[in-house]
């Protein structure tokens, strides 16, 4: 509701402006009252000119960020249609995979849960080096720019204008990582509320018992899936799971 106010009253050729990244619908309000903003070219003879800088909630930065999205083509999110993503996504995951510092990793998010649509792709890596993994995944061919990158997380822009985001963990809680960045959250707030009536605390980090702080399971999901007393619930499942109760 909040974003359908803020946009009824933009011409809709400043709803791809919108799609840089940095920009929404509040940025794109006030670009479009106070400098009559309305296309692509426009903004980037604005940022040029160094006018966006002076205007509230923008800086030097936003005008070098809205530049570099301009030139490098790139768009917020929008999704697509699962069948189209997932062999690229799959093509990212086993190079990943190929590398001798990852014990692990696998699909998460929405692509692992086969929605019928796909925002990002979402990649859960097990390392004893995550800097060395991080660093190779900024550096694959198909990286146009580098979003963000740490010793443990790192998100990409590709050259098919679609985000991948890394984040490398402990083989010790894996599972734990896996399960709750593949969710979704209704799903992960239930399990987490059966952990707490069995005495746990459950999170990406691990299954936790509440008074002794002790891990209990996060290796596997089926590992912390046994010590809830609950089946494997499989990822194209887990939307579904709890919706009866």
């Amino acid at each position: 509701k909040k974003i359908a106010e803020l946009t009824q009253d933009i011409p809709k050729q400043l709803i791809e402006i919108m799609g840089l990244p940095g920009m929404g619908p509040k940025k794109g309000k006030i670009l479009y009252e106070k400098l009559k903003i309305k296309t692509i070219e426009e903004l980037k003879k604005a940022a040029q000119e160094g006018k966006i800088r002076e205007l509230d909630g923008f800086g030097e930065k936003s005008e070098k960020e809205i530049l570099e999205g301009i030139s490098l083509g790139l768009k917020q999110k929008v999704r697509q249609p699962y069948d189209k993503i997932f062999p690229i996504a799959e093509k990212i995951l086993k190079k990943v995979q190929s590398w001798p510092e990852v014990t692990r990793a696998e699909l998460a998010g929405s692509i692992r849960r086969k929605e019928p649509t796909i925002g990002d792709i979402d990649i859960i890596v097990s390392s004893k080096n995550p800097p060395e993994v991080t660093a190779k995944f900024v550096k694959l061919r198909q990286v146009k720019k580098v979003i963000a990158h740490g010793s443990t997380k790192a998100a990409v822009w590709m050259n098919n204008n679609f985000e991948v985001d890394v984040r490398v963990v402990d083989d010790s809680c894996y599972g734990a990582a896996l399960q709750y960045f593949t969710g979704p959250k209704n799903f992960n707030i239930k399990t987490r509320k059966i952990a707490i009536k069995k005495g746990y605390k459950l999170s990406e980090y691990g299954l936790f018992d509440r008074k002794t702080n002790k891990l209990i399971a996060g290796k596997t999901e089926k590992d912390i899936f046994k010590k809830l007393g609950l089946p494997y619930i499989k990822p194209e499942k887990s939307r579904a799971a709890f919706s009866n109760e």
